[in-house]
């Protein structure tokens, strides 16, 4: 069940390496430690939708994906922790807004049904 796009079509052209952009992301001694910029984390969110998920992938095959030797297993694996969170964290927001706008514009009695109702003017 992937999302191949509304229309059906092919996936979405994944976000090129540059020596620039990794360039941008190591730094510290021996480069051990990860700027994850925009550029990087869109290579690896590409890589994640690749593999089916952030809960599908694995680190390991996400950092081969990516494409990227300076990287780790170890800094994938974090970083797809923190990428986890956020994304069932913004779900979870999510459900809940869509919920509170069922329980506040549905008529009674049917809670599936939304409905706009013009404000009176005085």
């Amino acid at each position: 069940m992937g999302d191949a796009g509304e229309g059906g079509g092919d996936p979405p052209p994944r976000p090129e390496v540059t020596q620039a952009l990794i360039d941008s992301a190591f730094f510290g001694p021996a480069k051990q430690y990860v700027r994850w910029d925009t550029g990087l984390h869109e290579v690896f969110v590409a890589a994640v939708e690749e593999l089916g998920g952030a809960h599908a992938a694995k680190p390991a095959v996400i950092r081969e994906r990516m494409g990227i030797s300076l990287l780790t297993t170890a800094q994938v694996k974090s970083h797809l922790q923190k990428y986890r969170i956020r994304v069932v964290a913004e779900g979870k927001a999510s459900d809940a807004a869509t919920e509170a706008q069922a329980r506040c514009g549905s008529p009674a009695g049917n809670p599936g049904t939304l409905r706009w109702m013009p404000l009176a003017h005085a």
